[in-house]
This record gives C-alpha cells, sequence and structure tokens, in this order.
C-alpha cells in the first residue's frame, strides 16, 4: 500500500506529530497533518519531488493530481489497476515530471488538477510539452478539488475532455542529393499522422528509417537532424492539420533558419480515407 501513517517528533521544538504520508520518487515523505504540509527527508540525497504509484505492471495509463487527498479521493472511484497515479505534491513539480522522462511507456494521461489557477497553469504547461505524444485527456468535475468532489458533488458525475491525441513522425528514405560539402547524402520524407496503420502501409512502398510519437519541440529537433526532399505530408483521419503541429513547422522555417535552410516552404494536408485523395496545401 503506498499510503503510510507516520508518526514523528520536530527536532527544534520536541513536539509529536502524526499524519498521513506518500513516499517521492527521491525516498522523502510528503507528509499532510491537521497543521499543514510537510517533507521528511530521510537522507541528505532526498528532496521535495512528485511520487508515482504504480497500481498493476504495464499499466498503460496514468492519472495526474496534485496532492495525497485528491489521490486517496480518486482510488474511490478508479477501479485497482486501471490506472497508476502521478502526485505531483507541489505544482512546482511539474517541469521535473515533464523532464525526467517518468511518463514514457504511458499512452494515455488523464490530468485530474484543481479547479484554481494554479491548477490550471499546470494543465496548460502538460498540454504544451506533452501534446502529439500522448493521449491528454482533462477530467472536469464541480468543487475546488478532487477531495471536495468527492465530498460533496460525487452524484454528478465528472465529464472528459480529450485533448490531444498521439501523433506519429515517419522518416522515410526517397534519394539522394549533395550537402555544401559536396558529398552525397541520403534525402528523406516527414510524414505525421494520427493513425500509425499509415505509417505501416507506407512502409511496404519505402525504407522506414524512424518512427516516433512527436511534440511540438521534436518536430524542430527532427528538421536540425535530417535532410528532408520536398513538402512534409500530415496524414490525418479528417483531412485537418492540428494547429500545433502548423506552428511548430512555421516556428522551425522562422527561427531555425541555421538548422534547417532545407525547410519547404509548404506542406501538404491529406485525408485517410476520402472516395479521392483530398490534398490541401499550407504555407509556412
Amino acid at each position: 500500500n503506498w499510503l503510510k501513517q507516520v508518526r514523528y517528533q520536530h527536532l527544534a521544538t520536541g513536539k509529536v506529530y502524526e499524519g498521513l504520508a506518500v513516499e517521492n520518487t527521491s525516498g522523502a515523505l510528503n507528509v499532510r497533518t491537521p497543521q499543514g504540509k510537510y517533507v521528511i527527508l530521510r537522507e541528505p540525497t532526498q528532496f521535495q519531488t512528485y511520487s508515482l504509484v504504480k497500481r498493476a505492471l504495464g499499466n498503460k495509463k496514468l492519472l495526474i493530481v496534485e496532492g495525497l487527498f485528491d489521490a486517496l479521493s480518486i482510488e474511490q472511484v478508479v477501479p485497482k489497476g486501471d490506472y497508476d497515479i502521478l502526485i505531483l505534491n507541489s505544482v512546482n513539480n511539474v517541469h521535473r515530471v515533464i523532464q525526467d522522462g517518468v511518463l514514457e511507456g504511458y499512452e494515455r494521461l488523464v490530468m485530474a488538477l484543481d479547479n484554481d489557477p494554479e491548477g490550471s497553469g499546470t494543465m496548460e504547461s502538460l498540454i504544451e510539452a506533452l501534446r502529439g505524444r500522448y493521449e491528454l485527456v482533462r477530467l472536469f468535475y464541480k468543487g475546488k478539488d478532487l477531495n471536495e468532489w468527492l465530498v460533496k458533488y460525487r452524484s454528478s458525475q465528472p465529464k472528459v475532455e480529450v485533448i490531444s491525441k498521439p501523433y506519429y513522425a515517419g522518416i522515410f528514405k526517397v534519394g539522394k542529393t549533395y550537402n555544401v560539402y559536396g558529398d552525397r547524402v541520403n534525402t528523406y520524407e516527414l510524414v505525421i499522422t494520427d493513425d500509425f496503420q499509415v505509417l505501416e502501409r507506407l512502409s511496404q512502398e519505402k525504407e522506414l528509417c524512424k518512427v516516433m510519437r512527436i511534440s511540438s519541440s521534436e518536430i524542430l529537433t527532427i528538421w536540425r537532424e535530417w535532410i528532408f526532399e520536398g513538402a512534409p505530408r500530415i496524414i490525418t483521419r479528417n483531412g485537418r492539420a492540428p494547429e500545433w503541429v502548423i506552428e511548430a513547422l512555421k516556428k522551425a522555417k522562422r527561427e531555425e533558419r541555421r538548422y534547417a535552410p532545407h525547410l519547404p516552404g509548404m506542406i501538404e494536408v491529406v485525408e485517410i480515407f476520402p472516395p479521392e485523395p483530398k490534398v490541401e496545401k499550407y504555407w509556412l
């Protein structure tokens, strides 16, 4: 069980306290008592950070909440094993969560954050950094936090909004060209899609060199590392390019010319299942 009941003594005052605690990823204890929130460092290397509660081996779904009581509340309504739970312990830990790679291996992230400016800001940070790499879902509920919802508004069913679906980038080898040094090098085509089967079908026709789930920043990295021939193609179920992909390509064109001088001025957006292929072109 991830929840711990602790009893500890404050060294300066000698007072003894009792509370509930969860161990964070550094090994420290994040404690809640009637007096407030505290962090107990049991080793010099420990620090204030987030906690990850593993509820089933190999889980692909993750609930993101702010505090210990939020995690306890969500456990009352979500069947054990359906989701792992990530407890931020402080909204200031959101950037560490993004940078540490703790989200790798998950596919669906459900953000159940507090209904206040800090919760909204944290959610925006997660969306900006992770959109495209995961299925991002927002949980709407009554009350200022999940604990208040559980106590006062449980009869009101929370609503779910899918904010972003995963997008995949496939890099295909298409030919050769000469670089600025006169060396003959390979050229590639970039295909971005919300349907992984598109890349599987295309790989039967041409050599697939790399496939990855992508975020905005990774689109820029791709343009730094590969030489592309022709316009990138975005192939989607509805024939519309997500705005964040367009903006990421525009940023690559505008700000990183020294890394991506070969970035075409136009991209093609293709619908997957039309009677006749539907192609729209966007200028960057």
